[in-house]
Order: structure tokens, then C-alpha cells, then sequence
């Protein structure tokens, strides 16, 4: 069987901006040696200041409807290529002085698999890691 695949809790909507734009950085205060797949899980929480985020706002634009901000739940998988630090901005979404956590290949779940989530990097529990793998598996068998 193989390991759980790794999860990260993003508050919304950093998370749709991950999943429906181009937000291919996340800033972290500290890093990690794991690199591959990457569960995109939303905190309980929303941050309501980002809502009116210039980045955010464009990203709804450009996307052309209104997002759902669902909480609580994986909804898409990326793969966390590497880590890095720089002291100016290496992307718009990144923020000096943070690790810059590059993320590609973002892979949307149909539907959003609820968990709960944990502060770190963390492995999905075992019906959620299913569930996941499930859904990229039916996804790559329509390809």
C-alpha cells in the first residue's frame, strides 16, 4: 500500500486561488523535505481580509463566476515541486521573507472530500486518502 499522501490546511480563499488561478506559491514560515503530491485541504476558516485582495479579485475575474469557498475538505491536489527563500518577490503571490512553497500540475477533485485538518504537514486519514486517489483515478481514466 502506498503512504498517505501528504496534506496542507489553506485558509479560502488562497486555496481557490490555488485550484482555479494561478496561485502556484504558497508562503510558509518554515519548510520541509517533502516534495510530490500535495493535498490542498481548507481550514474551517475563511479570510475574509483576503476577500478583497487585488490578486484574489482578479483571479475571480479572470475565472468568470463566483467562487464557492468550501471549507473543511481537500479539494485538489497539487505537486509540491520545491522550497525556496528570497528576500524580494520571486511571483506576485509571494511574500518576502517567507518560504516560497512552489506548487505545480494542481489537479481539482470533482467533489471536495471533508476531513479535518491539522497545523503543518500532515497525512490524509486513510478513507480520505482513498477517496482522493479515487477521484484522481477516475479523472485519469477519462483522459
Amino acid at each position: 500500500m502506498a503512504d498517505p499522501i501528504m496534506a496542507l490546511t489553506i485558509q479560502q480563499p488562497w486555496a481557490w486561488a490555488i485550484t482555479h488561478g494561478t496561485k502556484r506559491i504558497e508562503n510558509r514560515a518554515w519548510t520541509t523535505q517533502h516534495r510530490g503530491p500535495l493535498a490542498i485541504h481548507t481550514s474551517a476558516r475563511i479570510d475574509r481580509d483576503a476577500l478583497d485582495d487585488m490578486r484574489i479579485r482578479a483571479t475571480i475575474r479572470d475565472h468568470g463566476q463566483q467562487p464557492n469557498y468550501v471549507t473543511g475538505a481537500v479539494i485538489a491536489v497539487a505537486h509540491l515541486v520545491s522550497i525556496h527563500s528570497c528576500t524580494g518577490r520571486c511571483s506576485i503571490w509571494s511574500v518576502p521573507g517567507q518560504h516560497h512553497w512552489a506548487l505545480a500540475d494542481v489537479r481539482q477533485l470533482p467533489e471536495p472530500v471533508p476531513c479535518k485538518g491539522r497545523l503543518g504537514l500532515w497525512p490524509l486519514s486513510a478513507d480520505a486518502d482513498a477517496a482522493v486517489r479515487a477521484q484522481l483515478a477516475a479523472q485519469d481514466a477519462c483522459v
